[in-house]
């Protein structure tokens, strides 16, 4: 999948408020089929010092007020540099993941919650609940997942980054290829805002992968980044 030709920067000449929910759009018109959209969020918490009850006892409220589960099993692990509290459940179309981690310098709350079926603002809503419900504002990326059938010709392959930077009136910041990967980077104003990488700043990533045993070419479109939770 070598792309060739400039892609260039896709012109807009207005610019809808900054959402989530046009990442989803730009997702679509790749015309991949939609496996998953994950969110990943994380918090400090207050200083203090916090026991084994007091951490389950804080996911337990989080998991109520998002998503209305009270009873859920938890794991607790405890090592010389940080103790967690964790849960894992499904809560109709959502599979949430989340943990308190006490480490020596701060306590983080981390969550992640995917989705095969609902869109990306019941996701975005669903996780600002549950951090409301530890009282604190989540640092958060978005990830929407699919795949598309055989392996993208160079032809295809530009006019799926093309339809992804023109729904988003994105400019293409970095690029790579090497026939079999494609990763790049962008900056759209249709999105909220992103990180700085070294002085640029960008808000968008988009990697395609073809899998030879599955014969199928796989699909991420994130915000701001593709990141790994804490």
């Amino acid at each position: 999948m070598v792309l060739v030709g400039l892609l260039g920067s896709a012109l807009a000449t207005q610019v809808p408020s900054p959402s989530l929910n046009n990442l989803e759009r730009a997702f679509a018109a790749t015309g991949a089929a939609r496996l998953e959209i994950s969110m990943n969020g994380w918090a400090e918490l207050r200083a203090g010092e916090r026991t084994q009850s007091e951490l389950e006892q804080l996911l337990r409220a989080a998991s109520r007020t998002a998503f209305g589960v009270a009873h859920v099993a938890m794991q607790y692990t405890e090592e010389s540099d940080m103790r967690m509290a964790s849960v894992a459940f499904t809560a109709g179309s959502f599979h949430v993941e989340a943990n308190v981690q006490v480490l020596h310098a701060a306590t983080y709350l981390v969550a992640t919650v995917r989705s095969r079926h609902a869109d990306i603002w019941a996701l975005q809503q669903a996780l600002a609940s549950f951090f409301a419900g530890g009282n604190v504002m989540p640092t958060i990326t978005a990830c929407l997942v699919g795949v598309v059938a055989g392996r993208l010709s160079p032809e295809e392959a530009q006019e799926l980054v093309g339809s992804v930077l023109r729904v988003l009136a994105a400019d293409m910041l970095d690029f790579y290829s090497d026939g079999s990967v494609v990763n790049l980077t962008a900056f759209s104003r249709m999105l909220p805002a992103g990180l700085f990488l070294g002085e640029r700043k960008t808000n968008l990533s988009l990697s395609m992968r073809y899998n030879e045993q599955e014969g199928h070419t796989w699909i991420w479109l994130a915000w701001p980044t593709c990141a790994a939770i804490i």
